[in-house]
């Protein structure tokens, strides 16, 4: 359920737009401890961030959630999270009073916040509260709490999961945005710049970096192997070498037959003797058995796909399988 709550939209969705971007950039960066708070700063580069020290309350270090647990504001979060829920649930027509699902969660150890684990951090014994909201982990027995508390509908308890975790969401952004202020001017005061950063820097480096360039032909040769690797499962040399061994074949059975012309010849053997132009009339007047149309389309359907690969229609059938039987296998 995190990674679905985490991952605001399908990963698979075609449809994108910056907010999503924002919205989900932001919820894996806190998740796995990416902001670009002090104490990260401070690590990546110590000659310019010298403190860890949160510049909001310059008492304690400012970590991933210091800026959302900073003067108490967690408690806000906290009271605002479960009135969220009342309110959400009422919305929904529960048949609880708001003032009841409010009492009720105030009294849900999940949702308690731990002072112990905010100063020394967290340990292999602490229990779930929270802080482990806060970080965007989904509470195991939320469903069954939202059906004790709120709602029995298993639909409702889960758009209720959502909505309160993109709500819990946006107030932690907006924090976010207030913190960040105060960061760029805490930066002015120090003297630290974005040349100083090295940012603009790296930035005009890749601008002006060439990227060797591709000829219109060798463009088209890397689509062009992709794509036969893309339809036909296997590795581009297997179908290159049944390529050449068949231009190798074609070039041999070619010496072959231009020696056997000249013997032919030497042996007085002609056309006539063969039977060639009998053989031709008989072709002429033998009716053709007809076929269906269908018939005729994999005819030339077959034709092409060798004449394309340059290799027996079964060599390609059984690679073909093979990546058949292989993905059964995964499965």
């Amino acid at each position: 359920m995190t990674m679905q709550l985490t991952n605001t939209t399908k990963i698979t969705s075609r449809m994108t737009n910056n907010e999503d971007c924002n919205n989900r950039t932001f919820n894996q960066k806190i998740l796995f401890d990416e902001l670009p708070v002090l104490r990260n700063l401070n690590i990546r580069k110590p000659e310019i961030y010298k403190q860890k020290t949160c510049v909001m309350c310059n008492k304690d270090i400012e970590d991933t959630l210091h800026p959302f647990i900073c003067n108490n504001f967690n408690t806000f979060l906290r009271e605002k999270y479960i009135e969220h829920i009342a309110l959400i649930g009422k919305n929904y027509g529960s048949q609880k009073s708001k003032t009841n699902i409010i009492k009720a969660y105030r009294h849900e150890n999940f949702l308690k916040i731990d002072m112990g684990r905010q100063l020394r951090g967290t340990i292999n014994s602490d229990q779930f509260n929270f802080i482990d909201i806060m970080r965007g982990l989904s509470y195991k027995h939320m469903s069954q709490k939202i059906k004790s508390h709120v709602i029995s509908d298993i639909q409702i308890i889960k758009d209720i999961q959502f909505k309160i975790y993109n709500y819990l969401r946006k107030l932690m952004k907006q924090r976010w945005t207030e913190r960040c202020s105060t960061f760029l001017e805490w930066e002015k005061r120090q003297n630290i710049s974005k040349e100083n950063k090295g940012g603009e820097k790296d930035k005009n480096d890749r601008k002006h970096k060439k990227r060797p360039t591709k000829t219109r032909d060798e463009k088209y040769e890397t689509i062009k192997k992709s794509l036969i690797i893309q339809q036909w499962g296997c590795d581009l040399l297997i179908l290159e070498g049944l390529y050449l061994s068949k231009k190798l074949m074609k070039q041999r059975w070619t010496e072959r037959c231009s020696t056997f012309l000249e013997w032919e010849k030497r042996q007085n053997i002609s056309k006539e003797n063969k039977g060639g132009e009998k053989d031709k009339n008989d072709r002429k007047h033998k009716k053709r058995p007809t076929k269906t149309r269908d018939e005729e389309y994999e005819t030339i359907k077959k034709s092409l796909i060798i004449q394309q690969w340059g290799c027996d229609l079964l060599i390609l059938e059984g690679l073909y399988l093979s990546k058949w039987m292989v993905r059964r296998l995964n499965k």
